[in-house]
């Protein structure tokens, strides 16, 4: 075979291995872009939880200990009132008690990051959500990637900059191929488009119901109104201390 012939078939052979089924192509990009707005979506909710955890530590660092005082004050009280039957302010007096001790108790601690720190991290975990969320992953590496999401999230959660720092060091260095990538058969990406696509109104369903939340919405007026979280506890503390004076008083 002349040597014309033998590039003219390298060619061809090269042309027949590049080829791809205009379909799949398609499935394939639609799959992705459903991947990519599932990430988006749960990079929005992961900071919108951020948040929480971090207005309910500094609620609890700032009022916590008073808080805790005027309910076990209250319990006090209610119990001397009631000091032969429980009645029905009795016992809501100690569940509110025992329920915020616990809370209180719970409470993680969550690390203090200036502005630049917060939108590093905010952009990072953003980065890394692309990279190992479970619901873009082939089914072989979903076990993997919804262990390090979760370390992911928990990190988030309590503003640990350092370790999501790690975790996307860690992503960079391994494998994590989306199905959009990877998968040529259609069905399966039909199914996979299918249930991304499930996903997707899961979690904007649980930002909907993020924005019933007492917190959030109280965290989102704070922010509308230009207020500072340091002078609004320092207004609800000095009302709370009025309030356990009253009580300690019998007012």
């Amino acid at each position: 075979m002349s040597s014309l012939l033998k590039r003219l078939n390298r060619k061809n052979n090269s042309m027949l291995t590049e080829y791809q089924d205009p379909e799949v192509a398609g499935l394939q990009m639609e799959l992705a872009s459903l991947e990519f707005a599932l990430t988006e979506l749960v990079a929005e909710k992961g900071e919108a939880l951020r948040k929480i955890a971090e207005f309910n530590a500094a609620y609890m660092a700032n009022l916590g200990e008073l808080m805790e005082k005027i309910l076990h004050l209250r319990l006090q009280q209610e119990e001397a009132r009631a000091a032969h039957a429980e009645d029905d302010e009795l016992k809501k007096a100690r569940n509110q008690y025992e329920e915020f001790t616990q809370q209180k108790a719970d409470t993680p601690q969550v690390q203090s990051l200036d502005h630049e720190q917060k939108n590093e991290l905010k952009k990072l975990f953003k980065q890394a959500a692309h990279k190992c969320h479970p619901d873009r992953l082939p089914d072989d590496k979903k076990e993997d990637g919804a262990r390090m999401f979760q370390e992911l999230e928990a990190a988030n959660r309590k503003n640990d900059l350092a370790r999501v720092r790690e975790i996307c060091q860690q992503l960079q260095a391994g494998d994590w191929t989306a199905d959009a990538e990877t998968v040529t058969d259609k069905e399966i990406l039909r199914q996979r488009i299918e249930s991304t696509r499930e996903r997707i109104a899961a979690v904007q369903a649980e930002i909907d119901a993020l924005a019933a939340d007492e917190t959030w919405r109280l965290i989102e007026s704070l922010a509308a109104e230009g207020a500072d979280w340091d002078a609004y506890f320092a207004e609800v503390k000095a009302s709370m201390e009025a309030k356990l004076a009253e009580m300690e008083r019998g007012e």
